[in-house]
């Protein structure tokens, strides 16, 4: 199968070129278009299936390129992976609708979209997409990237690095497990678990604290907010992951 991908985008962006570069090293042919006439007419009924449409304040200036492209992905039943920031992201909800695929929001990880891809190409998107949504809140790049690494080939993994940003992320989407860091500048992780046990669509959401502290009144305070687990950062790998995939297997959804 000829793996081709098509990239929608007005600015010439540098992150563009970062992914371009990625998928051809994985020997995918990539073009990049701004939807400029002479390429609409030779291509609107030559789509390949993965689009990808980079989304920022220069394409919302080109709206009859961007409705005109909605008609012909609707006509050839294509779908598109939006990319770009929150605001930008829910002008292309409202423009494409069930013409999105899936969506990423920046900052991006561009593996993570060049694997998304690859599963797609595959036949593995369905079987990603059935795995369970862990969203892991810690101000540590470090930590964030450590448990990603641990946790990603058998879990979908999102990452924010404060409570503020778990909150705007969990606005959009609820995962199946948030593992939430206890101390956190501006907002504790306690803070955080008691704005989300008093939000209808958080209430029930499972939390389980991977954290340095250790010290009794904190884990005392913290239980009784009734989390799923308290975890220490300084647990092995293989416990930390063993207690992960514990929970799934027992846990039954309210």
């Amino acid at each position: 199968m000829d793996k081709n991908v098509l990239i929608i985008d007005f600015s010439k962006s540098f992150l563009v070129k970062g992914i371009v570069s990625a998928l051809n090293e994985l020997r995918y042919t990539v073009q990049t278009t701004d939807l400029n006439k002479e390429w609409v007419n030779n291509n609107r009924n030559n789509l390949p299936d993965i689009i990808l449409f980079f989304a920022d304040e220069d394409c919302f200036e080109e709206m009859n390129k961007i409705d005109l492209f909605k008609t012909i992905c609707t006509e050839n039943g294509k779908k598109i992976i939006p990319m770009g920031f929150a605001e930008d992201l829910e002008k292309i909800r409202v423009l494409f609708n069930k013409n999105i695929l899936c969506e990423f929001e920046r900052p991006i990880n561009t593996k993570e979209i060049v694997d998304r891809i690859c599963a797609i190409y595959n036949g593995n998107y369905d079987e990603e997409e059935k795995k369970k949504h862990i969203l892991v809140v810690d101000d540590s790049g470090t930590m964030l990237n450590t448990i990603k690494g641990w946790l990603e080939d058998s879990y979908r993994i999102s990452l924010v690095s404060s409570a503020f940003d778990a909150i705007a992320f969990l606005s959009k989407m609820v995962p199946d497990l948030i593992l939430l860091d206890y101390e956190m500048p501006d907002c504790s992780g306690a803070q955080l678990l008691k704005m989300l046990r008093g939000h209808s669509t958080t209430k029930k959401t499972p939390v389980i604290f991977l954290t340095a502290i250790s010290d009794r009144e904190s884990i005392t305070d913290v239980l009784d907010l009734k989390p799923e687990g308290y975890l220490l950062k300084t647990m092995p790998k293989e416990k930390i992951v063993s207690y992960i995939d514990n929970f799934f297997k027992n846990y039954k959804a309210l």
